[in-house]
């Protein structure tokens, strides 16, 4: 077979494995952030075997393209704020803000980095990242470009005004201010302001707002923050059930409430029955009690009526 024929049989094949082999990759990365979402990366929830079952793949497949469950946390934190950072840089170019104002710029920064971080599954990632960063080198560098951009296009977008410019110093305090309290919120789940919600980009954009002398009202306020928050714990249905009285009797009648500890709730009740004693003292002491019961004072009462008694020889 001629080279050119064997490059146009082959070339169909090599490039529908090389999408196969993108697709699995792109299988087991959504299953770690699915599951960073919901559980500590240390968790047996996160395991290798874990994500390779929520992925769909074999362990093989996963150990093919990474040589430990750190090497792929570190990937994983790689292409999630690689995307954060290349959203971040459409929605905070001079073509979407350019003629914006500078209190809408800082809204609009606040609200990009409080959404895009505090999203679940990169809230996961970040949490991961930050647990391993003392052992794995270079696990926070997408981190720190993201940042970086961030950084840059605040410049740009509220250095070159003429009326309330904030120096560069400024500039670079204020967004200090905005990702610490952002990675505090993701780190200490779930804090006064959750991570991710309109009430967090409000108030930090009302913070730096006054940091940098832009005058402004207030958007928030911790009221209509609360209410946000009432209205995400019906959503989710975290409210706590109450039980009734038949699935949990009152403690005074002798039952004790079964709880179940991943549901947070009382499943039913047992009833606790005392064993009655099978030993009667008579109002004696235990004591006597106890040397009564015993076989050798039995023994000694069957052998009694032979005392006093004198045995009898014969001669023979």
């Amino acid at each position: 077979m001629s080279s050119g024929l064997r490059k146009l049989v082959f070339k169909p094949k090599q490039c529908s494995m090389g999408a196969r082999g993108s697709n699995l990759t792109f299988a087991i990365h959504e299953a770690g952030r699915r599951l960073l979402a919901q559980h500590d990366c240390d968790d047996e929830c996160v395991s290798v075997v874990k994500i390779t079952k929520d992925a769909g793949v074999s362990i093989g497949t996963f150990y093919s393209r990474f040589r430990s469950k750190d090497v792929f946390i570190h990937a994983l934190t790689y292409t999630t704020f690689r995307g954060a950072t290349e959203s971040a840089d459409q929605a905070l170019s001079e073509d979407h803000l350019g003629d914006a104002s500078a209190e809408d710029v800082v809204r609009a920064i606040a609200r990009t980095v409080v959404r895009q971080m505090g999203e679940p599954k990169t809230a996961g990632v970040l949490r991961a990242a930050l647990k391993l960063a003392p052992h794995v080198s270079d696990i926070l560098r997408p981190v720190r470009d993201y940042r970086a951009l961030v950084t840059d296009r605040a410049r740009s977008l509220l250095g070159g005004r003429k009326k309330a410019k904030p120096s560069s110093r400024e500039i670079e305090a204020a967004i200090q201010m905005l990702f610490g309290t952002v990675v505090d919120a993701v780190v200490e789940q779930p804090g006064p302001l959750r991570a991710g919600s309109d009430g967090m980009a409000d108030a930090l954009g009302d913070i730096v707002v006054s940091y940098l002398g832009i005058a402004s009202e207030r958007a928030w306020s911790p009221k209509k923050d609360e209410s946000e928050r009432q209205d995400d714990q019906k959503a989710e249905g975290e409210k706590e059930t109450v039980p009734n009285d038949e699935e949990a009797p009152a403690l005074s009648d002798g039952y004790v409430p079964i709880i179940d500890p991943d549901l947070r709730k009382t499943t039913g009740a047992i009833r606790l029955v005392r064993r009655p004693s099978l030993r009667k003292t008579s109002g004696k002491s235990p004591r006597s009690a106890r040397q009564r019961s015993s076989p050798h004072q039995s023994l000694r009462r069957r052998r009694s009526p032979l005392k006093g008694r004198k045995r009898k020889f014969t001669n023979v």
